[in-house]
C-alpha cells in the first residue's frame, strides 16, 4: 500500500491519492529508501493538489523532513513552488521557524534564491527573521552578501526591532533557534568599496569560499548524466532565479523553461524580418530573471543592444552603438547599470534613464561580470589585465595583472572568489588580496558557479566540462558525452539542479546528478529546426 501511495505522489495521481487515503492500513508518515514521506515527495515535484490532499489527511505530516532535516516548507522553498509554499503556510504557518540540519529556515533558502515574492510570503507569515544558521548569518546576511537588495530592504522594513538588525554582523552571544550560541562570521568580503588593491601577495592559495551550503553540491555532482536538450543554438544564456533559459536559434531568440524544455515565445529581434542578416553575439539575464540583454551585431557592421522584460515579453531598451561589434553584455544584480564591452571600448549606462556614464578605458574588453554587490563591473579581454569600474561613475578604480589575456571571468556567488580563464588555464583569485592560483588547463568558454559558491565549471580544453570543488580546491571529474566536443558554454540552472553545456557543433546538453529524476523534457528535442 505505501509503495502505491509513494508512486501517487509522486505521478501527481490525486484519484488514486484519494482513494488510497479512505484505506484505515495507509500510512502517509512512512518514509521511502530516500527518505522522504508522501507529501515531501508531492512537494518536491510540485503537486500542489496531491499536497492539499495529505496534509488535509493528516496535518501531522507537514513536521516530516528529509535526510538532511528539510520540511516540506524547505523542499517548496528550495524548488520555487510558491502555490505549494502559501498552501502549508496558510494553514502551517508554525512550522516557518523550523531548522534544517544546517540552521536554516526556508527563509535562508528563499534569500540565497533571490526569490522576492517567496521571501515576501514567509516574513508576511511572521517568520523569525533573526534566526542564524550554523555559518552566523541571518537570512539578512544572506541577501546583503548576495547583492539582494529588493531583500535586503523588505527584511529591514519588516524587522520588529526585538534583536540585532538582520543585515549586521552577528556578535559571539547571539543565539540560534535551538538556543545555542553561533560563531562570528569569518567570510572574507567580496570586492566592495573602491575595490581590490591589486598590489597585494601573489602566488597565495585561494582560501575556501562559504561554508558548506545546503545540498553539498561537490557530493551531490559526484556522478552525472545527461541528455540532448536542443540542437540548433549557438548562444544560450540561463536565468538565476526564473527557471528560463534563452537560446540564440539563427536570427532569433527563443525564450524556454528549463525543467520542460517548453518554448514559451520566440522574440521579435528588431531587424530579424529584412534582409540584413544578424548574429546574436551576447546573451544575459537580470538576477531577478525578469530582463534580458540581448547583444546584436549586423553585417553591415552596426551593433545594438537590447533589453527585454521577460514577463511580458516586450523590449524596454534599445542601444545603438554605431560601427562596433557587441562582444560581451552585464547587468547588475539590481538592474539598475547595464555593462556593454565591443571591439572599441567598454561602456556602462543607467539602465533606468537609457543615459550613458562616461568611460575612461579606450582599450577593447571581450568580458564582463558585475561583483554580487553591484559595486563593481571586472572587465578583462584584449589585454592581461583585468580592470574594476565604479558603475555608477564609469571610473576605472583598480587592476589586477593576469598571466595571460583574459578569455572569461566570473564571481562567486558571495562575491569572495573571481574565476578568471587565462592562456588556457583557469585561476582562481581572492579579490580582496589580489592573490592567484593557478589550477586546471581550459578550453576559453564561459565559467559557472553553482548557486551555493561551492562548485565551479569550466570547460576543457580537450573536451567536456570539468567540476571543481572550490573549498576543497581540488579537481573532481570532467563530464563529457559518448563523443566529447570542445564547449562554448556552460551554465547552471538557477536551482543548482542542471548543469548545461553549448557545443562548437550548436547542441545544448542538460546534465544532472546522477540519482536525481531526468529533466521532464523529450530527449532529442531540437527546437532550434521549426
Amino acid at each position: 500500500m505505501s509503495d502505491e501511495l509513494f508512486k501517487a505522489a509522486r505521478d501527481g495521481d490525486e484519484s488514486k491519492v484519494r482513494r488510497l487515503l479512505e484505506d484505515d492500513d495507509t500510512d502517509v508518515h512512512e518514509k521511502d529508501e530516500d527518505g522522504l514521506t508522501p507529501l515531501l515527495i508531492a512537494v518536491k515535484r510540485g503537486h500542489k493538489e496531491v499536497a492539499r490532499l495529505l496534509l488535509d489527511h493528516d496535518s501531522d505530516t507537514v513536521n516530516a523532513s528529509d535526510e538532511d532535516g528539510n520540511t516540506a516548507l524547505h523542499l517548496a522553498t528550495k524548488s520555487r513552488h510558491k502555490e505549494i509554499v502559501r498552501l502549508i503556510l496558510r494553514e502551517h504557518s508554525d512550522v516557518a521557524d523550523e531548522c534544517n540540519d544546517s540552521g536554516r529556515t526556508a527563509l535562508h533558502l528563499a534569500v540565497k534564491l533571490g526569490d522576492l515574492v517567496i521571501t515576501r510570503l514567509l516574513v508576511k507569515s511572521g517568520i523569525d527573521v533573526d534566526i542564524m544558521d550554523d555559518s552566523g548569518n541571518t537570512a539578512g546576511m544572506v541577501a546583503e552578501k548576495l547583492g539582494h537588495r529588493q531583500i535586503v530592504d523588505l527584511l529591514k522594513d519588516n524587522w520588529d526591532g526585538d534583536g540585532e538588525t538582520v543585515w549586521s554582523d552577528p556578535v559571539s552571544d547571539r543565539k540560534s533557534s535551538s538556543g545555542k550560541a553561533r560563531p562570528a562570521s569569518t567570510t572574507a568580503s567580496g570586492p566592495g568599496g573602491r575595490g581590490p588593491a591589486g598590489s597585494g601577495p601573489r602566488g597565495d592559495a585561494v582560501p575556501p569560499t562559504s561554508p558548506p551550503q545546503e545540498g553539498d553540491s561537490p557530493q551531490l555532482w559526484a556522478s552525472v548524466t545527461g541528455k540532448e536538450f536542443a540542437t540548433g543554438a549557438y548562444r544560450f544564456a540561463i536565468s538565476s532565479s526564473s527557471g528560463y533559459l534563452a537560446g540564440a536559434f539563427g536570427r532569433e531568440v527563443r525564450l524556454m523553461e528549463v525543467k520542460t524544455g517548453t518554448v514559451l515565445s520566440t522574440l521579435a529581434i528588431t531587424g530579424s524580418n529584412n534582409n540584413t542578416v544578424q548574429t546574436i553575439t551576447a546573451l544575459r539575464f537580470s538576477r531577478d530573471g525578469q530582463l534580458l540583454v540581448i547583444g546584436i551585431y549586423h553585417t553591415n557592421s552596426t551593433g545594438r543592444v537590447e533589453v527585454w522584460d521577460v514577463k511580458v515579453r516586450a523590449r524596454v531598451m534599445e542601444l545603438y552603438l554605431g560601427n562596433y561589434d557587441v562582444s560581451a553584455v552585464a547587468i547588475s544584480n539590481d538592474g539598475k547599470y547595464l555593462g556593454v564591452a565591443h571591439s572599441s571600448s567598454v561602456r556602462i549606462w543607467k539602465r533606468d534613464t537609457g543615459i550613458e556614464i562616461k568611460s575612461q578605458d579606450s582599450r577593447p574588453g571581450r568580458v564582463l561580470a558585475f561583483s554580487p554587490d553591484g559595486s563593481l563591473l571586472a572587465v578583462g579581454g584584449g589585454h592581461s589585465q583585468i580592470t574594476f569600474w565604479e558603475p555608477g561613475t564609469g571610473v576605472p578604480v583598480s587592476t589586477l595583472v593576469s598571466p595571460a589575456v583574459i578569455s572569461n571571468l566570473a564571481f562567486s556567488p558571495n562575491g569572495d572568489i573571481l574565476a578568471t580563464a587565462a592562456e588556457a588555464r583557469l585561476w582562481l583569485r581572492t579579490p580582496r588580496w589580489g592573490a592567484a592560483t593557478n589550477y586546471l588547463e581550459v578550453s576559453p568558454g564561459s565559467i559557472s558557479f553553482h548557486p551555493d559558491g561551492r562548485l565551479l565549471a569550466c570547460p576543457m580544453r580537450d573536451g567536456g566540462v570539468g567540476l571543481w570543488d572550490v573549498t576543497k580546491q581540488s579537481f573532481m571529474s570532467i563530464i563529457k558525452d559518448s563523443k566529447p566536443s570542445v564547449l562554448k558554454e556552460v551554465a547552471f540552472s538557477s536551482d543548482g539542479e542542471i548543469l548545461a553545456t553549448l557545443t562548437k557543433d550548436d547542441k545544448i546538453m542538460f546534465w544532472w546528478p546522477a540519482p536525481e529524476p531526468a529533466p521532464r523534457f523529450e530527449a532529442g528535442s531540437t527546437f532550434g529546426r521549426r
